[in-house]
């Protein structure tokens, strides 16, 4: 096994690496103009533009600010929260940290389109600590990186596990895992400058977060089969928007595509159906059942449930009208397809479910806009939270057996809509 860099090597082995990189290297002005970042991948995609006086500075190290990424061309999506040791400035350690991430990972996740933060970089206002738990509880990915064994980066590392989101793991060759977590897949690298200028273990990276991508970004529970109801968080958005940013369009469809017992859908969520009606009558082809649940206006509780009055009222009931038109002649084009109205009973929230599948929404949460609501994804089917909607949705399903016949009285308008 290789040994480990010694602290009489590491500071060497940095300038090897920065003067080998000098020459497919390129620096950009930050934002703010404050200072210059390296940008990695850009560097390697147009080997010719770095002249002499870049490649000093950069060899000298007085231009790199580690850590900043810099988006190509706006197009990241998702965002990756890098656990790892840091240590004191000029450390070997901090210098490590800082090795393995601008020329490992950041090229990586640079390249497939992921921005990626270290808790040392978060320049937003507010605790740092709260700021790390909401990029280790939310974020689409987490690197750790387990060299030097440090007892913060492996509790980081449990909480990510306990919230069942993704995790790809570094550590330096030659180091051993603790016992408890000595099966984990680990990803082996060293900081000899060839294989980092090559990219060797950048490109594992990338091959990882390539898996990721085709298994749309989720991974097992790693203690589903110990306690699935109480340690399987749901994965939360903080509104419609931060979902939508998160889940493209052919996210959406294979949801609805892996249905093939039922598909339920209720409230707030049918208003975007149209949006994605071909694909539910693929669904309602394979015989599955699609079960449509739409508010009622003129139910007792919808309007004390809205807490809304005059014309914002007004304008509701004409955008059920629509939404429910519309479902009408969804409803007519299969048999596997059946729309009711919640005239018995209130629906509290949005979701779209599957035997597989939930994605909850609170309809009301916030008055101003069902979009600024919160939401909620769980592939757990013995979570609390798909249980729940579960329960909920048959419950008010059978409630309203009889609303089925309701969709006669739209038959004209529906058409026409």
């Amino acid at each position: 096994m290789e040994a480990t860099s010694s602290p009489s090597t590491a500071q060497s082995r940095r300038q090897l690496l920065l003067k080998a990189s000098s020459q497919k290297s390129k620096l950009r002005p930050k934002p703010n103009g404050s200072s210059m970042v390296v940008d990695y991948y850009y560097a390697v995609q147009h080997p010719n533009e770095a002249d002499d006086e870049t490649g000093a500075e950069l060899a000298r190290g007085r231009a790199c600010s580690f850590g900043t990424v810099l988006k190509r061309d706006g197009s990241s999506t998702k965002k990756c929260f890098v656990i790892s040791p840091i240590g004191c400035d000029e450390s070997e350690i901090r210098q490590h940290a800082n090795d393995v991430f601008n020329f490992i990972i950041l090229p990586a996740l640079h390249s497939r389109n992921v921005d990626c933060v270290r808790s040392d970089m978060i320049t937003d206002l507010g605790q740092i600590t709260d700021q790390m738990y909401e990029a280790i509880f939310q974020w689409d990915l987490c690197v750790a990186v387990l060299t030097f064994l440090n007892p913060n980066v492996f509790y980081e590392l449990a909480l990510r596990h306990c919230v069942g989101l993704p995790v790809i793991c570094l550590i330096e060759r030659g180091q051993s895992l603790p016992f408890n977590v000595s099966d984990m897949r680990v990803i082996e690298y060293t900081l000899k400058p060839k294989l980092l200028f090559e990219g060797s273990y950048a490109e594992e990276v990338a091959d990882a977060v390539d898996s990721l991508a085709r298994n749309h970004w989720k991974c097992p529970y790693p203690f589903a089969k110990f306690s699935p109801s109480i340690c399987s968080a749901p994965t939360y958005y903080s509104d419609s928007h931060d979902m939508e940013s998160r889940w493209n369009e052919s996210q959406w469809s294979e949801f609805l595509h892996q249905a093939q017992d039922h598909l339920d859908i209720m409230g707030a969520a049918l208003r975007h159906v149209k949006k994605y009606e071909d694909d539910i009558k693929e669904v309602a082809l394979r015989k599955c059942h699609v079960r449509l649940l739409m508010w009622d206006h003129e139910s007792p509780s919808f309007k004390s449930m809205t807490n809304l009055t005059g014309k914002q009222y007004e304008a509701l009931k004409l955008n059920v009208d629509h939404w429910y038109s519309g479902l009408a002649v969804l409803a007519r084009s299969s048999e596997y397809i059946t729309l009711r109205k919640t005239t018995c009973g209130t629906t509290l929230f949005s979701c779209v479910s599957t035997e597989k599948e939930v994605i909850y929404q609170p309809d009301f949460f916030d008055l101003s806009s069902f979009e600024n609501n919160p939401v909620f994804y769980s592939n757990d089917t013995k979570s609390s939270l798909y249980l729940a909607v579960q329960s909920d949705f048959n419950l008010l399903w059978e409630l309203n057996a009889n609303a089925d016949s309701s969709l006669e009285e739209v038959d004209g308008s529906s058409e026409k809509a």
